[in-house]
């Protein structure tokens, strides 16, 4: 049993191979027959199956301290599990005094109580940075975080999908680019923003905006105009959307990345760097 734990302990440090395990060990921490110290070990890599197994069910029904004996990782584990008692996620995440780690995982589960929700909002950042990622906020909620001083917790919330069209206009006015920058790769982004954001004030903004495969030839039309610097300009160049055309005034740039960015273009489009490249090279 030893080397099974120190086994589990060893991939809780290794995100790749869990990935590679994952199957083997959900699979074990279902079986009723694995002993509770493994279940233990098992919780912050599969905390669904142990806490549905019947074994370990049963160790928390006949023991009180069980779950306040459990590591950091294990009880924070069970806050964040959709399938955890909301009984149980009060008890680990509710309160101010519980470990951070526990309260940013309750913050984020789907499955936490709503007044536990609302009363996240006066904790710590990293709390409500979670809260904002929590899918299953209500709307009023998620105007407030929109609110909220710390630009940690308004990126979080420009990440949502579902976001309402005042609130999609409230944050693309953020003071902070960075909350513009989530913005600019939300997937559920309106038009009438995308059409903003071409015209954003900040170069990290427009950069990640010219990264999006469903900005259309025509704001790239326009970013390939507009964009005086290399960092966006050759964002806007790879960007498989847009047409050749549009960058012909920048054939006779001096600037080895925008040029680099270019053959890159011409080649994917037309299986070959184009005849201003080679001209460029011969000039070197």
């Amino acid at each position: 049993m030893t080397s099974t734990i120190d086994e589990i302990t060893d991939l809780l440090n290794q995100p790749e191979r869990f990935a590679q395990e994952a199957p083997r060990l959900r699979a074990m921490a279902a079986q009723p027959s694995v002993s509770l110290g493994v279940l233990k070990a098992m919780l912050p890599l599969c905390a669904t199956e142990v806490l549905q197994n019947p074994a370990f069910r049963l160790a928390m029904a006949t023991d009180s301290t069980l779950i306040s004996h459990l590591s950091l990782r294990g009880q924070a584990a069970i806050a964040g599990c959709e399938v955890a008692d909301p009984g149980l996620i009060r008890r680990l995440g509710a309160r101010r005094t519980r470990p951070l780690q526990c309260r940013v995982a309750a913050a984020g589960n789907p499955a936490c109580p709503t007044d536990m929700l609302w009363d996240f909002l006066k904790h710590r950042c990293p709390v409500r940075a979670s809260l904002a990622r929590n899918l299953a906020l209500p709307g009023a909620l998620i105007e407030a975080l929109c609110q909220d001083d710390m630009w940690k917790v308004r990126d979080q919330v420009a990440l949502r999908p579902t976001l309402s069209e005042a609130l999609f206009g409230q944050l693309a006015a953020d003071s902070d680019w960075h909350v513009r920058k989530s913005l600019a790769v939300n997937p559920s982004l309106p038009e009438p923003i995308k059409d903003a954001l071409v015209y954003d004030p900040y170069y990290r903004v427009r950069e990640a905006l010219a990264a999006r495969q469903d900005l259309g030839e025509d704001r790239l039309a326009v970013m390939a105009d507009r964009e005086k610097g290399p960092t966006v300009l050759c964002v806007v160049i790879l960007n498989p959307c847009t047409a050749l055309s549009a960058l012909e005034k920048h054939h006779s740039t001096r600037d080895y990345g925008v040029q680099d960015a270019l053959a890159e273009a011409y080649r994917r489009q037309q299986g070959s760097p184009g005849e201003h490249y080679r001209a460029y090279l011969r000039h070197q």
